[in-house]
């Protein structure tokens, strides 16, 4: 998969991102037993038309990875039979490492912590918890909601 040559490697990796971020927020939302959960046998379409969706959307750049088994897996084999590392591996100042690993990677995780952030309300959830440390002070990551958590200690507490 080469890049066109009119996209930068900024545009690359924002664009990898975004697709993972979209990909995991979704996948996040559609198994989340707290939501309204699909009909049965409709998650699976719904990701395949989520995957469409961001590949007609995102994919023209980059042949969107999302994934990075879906563009580390064919560069195995293509090196398996022969290809020359110039074309798999040295392309583009080492394309292959930063955008559909590392950018998935970070795409994944910022879907997954906005999931967390926003939307999940579960109590083991670290990103909406509050804290409790040894100085009974408590922080809380979340500016959205108070956590389970806090109502649980403060349950605890009182005699």
């Amino acid at each position: 998969e080469y890049l066109r040559t009119s996209t930068t490697r900024i545009s690359c990796f924002f664009n990898e991102s975004v697709g993972s971020a979209i990909l995991l927020l979704v996948i996040m939302a559609l198994g989340d037993s707290n939501n309204t959960p699909p009909v049965d046998g409709m998650a699976p379409l719904a990701l395949l038309w989520l995957v469409v969706g961001i590949g007609a959307c995102l994919g023209w750049q980059t042949s969107y990875a999302i994934n990075p088994a879906r563009d580390l897996g064919p560069r195995l084999m293509l090196w398996a039979v022969g290809y020359t590392p110039d074309v798999l591996w040295n392309f583009d100042a080492l394309y292959f490492l930063w955008g559909p690993i590392l950018a998935t990677i970070v795409g994944g995780l910022v879907g997954c912590f906005l999931y967390d952030a926003v939307c999940y309300t579960g109590a083991e959830s670290p990103v909406n918890a509050e804290w409790n440390f040894p100085s009974r002070s408590s922080i809380s990551f979340s500016p959205f909601r108070r956590g389970r958590r806090q109502a649980q200690t403060d349950a605890e507490a009182k005699p």
